[in-house]
């Protein structure tokens, strides 16, 4: 038996990426695009970001909310860095295309809507996923979180190193 999972599969990571941009409607860095699109292919793996909400929050209860995975990652920060190089190939092939493009801020990409197909945006308004709580918190409490420095994101989602960090 065939089973199909969209970890490597470059089209569906064009289309996480798009769908994560467009969602944001702000240009945003490139290395929370990275920890995004990982947290939408595994949503179950948001509980183990290290204080995303405050415990007594609504956004709390929501995130306990997300179904286990069935999938066991005893890696995920080996995981991660396998998806990096098919991203970037991804986030190549999109600017290229004319998709998304760099913004004069340095490593902040933001989405091309006059090139994106209508097919393609009404496609993402029938994505079920895109209407979750999880991609809620993904492209909303996640956004809004610093990515640098020891309270940053690459720190609390523990996929990115951030000692070094100006």
């Amino acid at each position: 038996m065939i089973v199909y999972h969209p970890y490597k599969d470059a089209n569906h990571c064009a289309y996480r990426i798009i769908s994560i941009l467009s969602a944001c409607n702000i240009p945003v860095n490139v290395n929370y695009l990275h920890i995004a699109d990982f947290y939408y292919l595994f949503p179950s793996q948001l509980k183990n970001i290290e204080k995303l909400v405050r415990s007594n929050s609504v956004a709390y209860n929501d995130l306990q909310l997300i179904e286990d995975s069935y999938e066991n990652m005893e890696n995920s920060r080996k995981v991660f860095f396998e998806l990096k190089s098919i991203r970037n190939n991804v986030l190549y092939s999109l600017v290229s295309k004319g998709l998304v493009e760099f913004t004069t801020k340095e490593f902040f990409i933001k989405i091309n809507y006059k090139k994106l197909p209508i097919s393609l945006v009404n496609e993402m308004e029938k994505d079920s996923f895109r209407k979750s709580k999880a991609f809620e918190i993904i492209t909303t409490k996640m956004k809004d979180l610093k990515l640098y420095g020891e309270s940053g994101l690459k720190s609390k989602s523990g996929l990115m190193e951030y000692k070094y960090d100006i």
